[in-house]
């Protein structure tokens, strides 16, 4: 049967950042000012039948690969298209409702905490670019780790319990837009919201968490 969750049950929330707090690409001032590059990185990397994107989340290969083979591939100079990657990651937009969302939580003594399945950029540059840490006190990346969150029955989830000093997966919630992370998460006995949108997500939260409002 399974677990009614409200403002009692709820004391940890955890929060995925791509597609959740972030929805930007990367790259994409590619889009208007090189089309065809755009196109490639789209194809090659992101959405490429090899695994490339999860080496590259993993630290197999870095950002600094990633370029030199765009570059390489599209006789573009390696020194522009890693500027335009960084200026592009520093402009990232972050939901900044969400954010206030997060911030509001852990004034009511919820741990709030951030897990991402993400790039070695994100801790050298988005990470300090938008002071994530002043709202998320336990910030874990997959490429810290060389794991993503569905490697070994999602053992990234139990390093971020730990440093949340908690094994209680029944009193946290995942705020996570990945189908595939939410079976792994209840298995481990946690809920989750399929996040889509804002809007969406406060309207569950004001039937889940009526002490936020």
């Amino acid at each position: 049967m399974a677990v009614q969750i409200d403002s009692t049950t709820i004391k940890s929330i955890i929060f995925d950042f791509d597609g959740v707090l972030c929805k930007d690409l990367f790259f994409s001032s590619l889009k208007d000012s090189h089309p065809q590059i755009f196109d490639y990185i789209e194809r090659k990397i992101f959405k490429g039948s090899g695994d490339l994107i999860d080496h590259w989340m993993r630290n197999k290969v870095s950002s600094d690969d990633i370029t030199r083979m765009i570059s390489e591939d599209n006789n573009i100079e390696f020194d522009l298209i890693k500027k335009i990657f960084e200026n592009d990651v520093l402009n990232l937009k972050i939901d900044q409702k969400l954010l206030n969302f997060a911030r509001e939580q852990s004034k009511l003594d919820r741990q709030v905490a951030l897990v991402t399945n993400n790039m070695d950029i994100f801790s050298a540059l988005i990470l300090p670019r938008h002071k994530l840490d002043e709202v998320f006190k336990v910030i874990v990346n997959s490429a810290d780790y060389s794991l993503l969150k569905t490697d070994k029955q999602g053992r990234l989830f139990d390093v971020v319990m730990e440093k949340i000093k908690t094994n209680d997966y029944s009193s946290t919630l995942l705020i996570d837009d990945s189908l595939k992370v939410k079976p792994i998460f209840e298995a481990k006995g946690g809920h989750v919201f399929t996040y889509d949108n804002f809007d969406d997500f406060i309207s569950w939260t004001e039937k889940i968490l009526p002490d936020y409002f």
